[in-house]
């Protein structure tokens, strides 16, 4: 399993380290391994090769401080971990195993420390893949991995020192005995390759990686709860950042499938309430993205960070079996606020589903509207289009960012979403991504 892994994230990597892209007709994507015939990889490669943002001229360019900054709010595999068990502990067979492998990115401009400035890719990478022994509600163990990475990728093959990437690695294991399930894990960050000492794109600094450790428990009728413990982004002067040991990400959810399909409830909808305790170093919806920018390009102090979040996602999905949904995320602290609300709906038979959602997410002062469109082929493949995406959990916390994705799953990218995205959504074909 693990060498399934390996294999696949340096395959996933050398794509597209390797890969001349033209900024207007070609995307960096992703292929799966052996787990997914070379017809379902074909034509994952066939749909990004269609795929063409537009470059964003009206903005200055990244820089290495500032995309690092980005990817510290971003990068992070617990909640790979968390979902990936949760839903495997809702098998009623004797074992159940899973690849997921994800793509999303954005052509933009960027300027490398010595001036130079450059077209290429802001890419986020996702792989995950486990398995699961025995029977849940008896005995059981389950093993399994996962990465999420950030990689700044130039179109022009003479440009490739300013190539630049980081990955966030965990593996996990554990057991299930009567229902209950408890899982460890340990996570590294390799941190970033191809920075100068000021964090600019084009150097030859060492990456300096950290680890941290991760502990949940599970409960079959759809109850999960875990934490991140480890370094967390802090601000410090001038225009870096710093780790700091905390506990980052504190995450429940409960979504009672069995629960409403034993009552025959299920024709009303599945709701799920969950709650997320997010550091204060982590500026999840990038409400200081404005700040942070304009003080890096200053080598000003970085502003203080904001209080932790405190927030309850509510949500109900495949209402009255019609593939309608909504989602609401009140937030308590350090602001009362509604944070988000969005509504969406998901369609089709046989082939083809679409999906789409829409909503607004209050960044900073203001609430910014949000949109995307899914598209899903047979039960393996996927592609998304999404604008201004309100969190940090599928992309980065890029205001007006245009965002496309490629998503290839076994067994199926509908059961994939819960793997990689953050919420089960088993009834529905990726209608919430984060």
């Amino acid at each position: 399993m693990f060498g399934r892994v390996y294999f696949g994230a340096l395959l996933f990597y050398h794509l597209l380290k390797h890969l001349n892209i033209s900024s207007m007709n070609r995307l960096p994507f992703q292929r799966t391994v052996s787990t997914v015939s070379a017809k379902s990889a074909a034509a994952a490669v066939l749909l990004a090769s269609f795929a063409t943002p537009r470059l964003c001229y009206a903005r200055p360019p990244y820089t290495g401080p500032e995309v690092t900054s980005l990817a510290a709010q971003s990068v992070n595999v617990m909640r790979l971990e968390q979902n990936a068990v949760s839903t495997m502990l809702q098998t009623t067979k004797d074992s159940t195993a899973y690849y997921y492998s994800t793509w999303r990115g954005m052509v933009t401009h960027f300027q490398a420390g010595d001036g130079t400035v450059f077209t290429g890719g802001l890419n986020r990478l996702g792989l995950s893949a486990g398995t699961l022994r025995g029977r849940p509600d008896e005995f059981a163990w389950f093993i399994g991995g996962a990465i999420d990475g950030a990689l700044v990728s130039p179109n022009h093959s003479g440009m490739r020192q300013y190539d630049c990437q980081t990955m966030d690695l965990v593996a996990y294991t554990g057991l299930s005995i009567q229902s209950v399930a408890a899982s460890v894990g340990a996570r590294y960050n390799t941190g970033w390759s191809n920075l100068d000492a000021n964090g600019q794109f084009g150097g030859t600094e060492k990456p300096k990686g950290h680890g941290a450790y991760i502990a949940t428990l599970h409960q079959t009728e759809g109850l999960t709860f875990g934490g991140l413990f480890g370094p967390s982004p802090q601000t410090s002067a001038p225009g870096a950042m710093s780790q700091k040991d905390a506990l980052t990400i504190l995450r429940g959810f409960f979504q009672p499938e069995r629960l409403f399909e034993r009552n025959d409830w299920r024709d009303i909808g599945l709701p799920s309430i969950g709650v997320e305790r997010i550091a204060a170093g982590v500026d999840y919806y990038g409400d200081q993205y404005d700040q942070v920018r304009t003080a890096l390009a200053s080598a000003s102090p970085l502003p203080s960070p904001v209080g932790a979040k405190l927030q309850f996602p509510l949500q109900m999905i495949d209402i009255a079996g019609a593939g309608l949904a909504f989602r609401f995320i009140p937030q308590v602290t350090p602001n009362v606020m509604l944070r988000s609300a969005e509504g969406g709906f998901e369609f089709g038979q046989g082939v083809v589903h679409v999906a789409a959602k829409a909503g607004a997410t209050k960044r900073a002062a203001s609430y910014h509207v949000s949109a995307q469109l899914t598209l899903s082929f047979w039960t393996f493949l996927r592609v998304s289009y999404a604008y201004n995406i309100p969190d940090s959990t599928t992309f980065f916390p890029i205001p007006e960012a245009h965002v496309f994705g490629v998503t290839i799953g076994f067994p199926d990218t509908a059961t994939a979403d819960s793997y990689f995205q953050g919420h089960q959504q088993r009834a529905n074909r990726g209608l919430w991504t984060e």
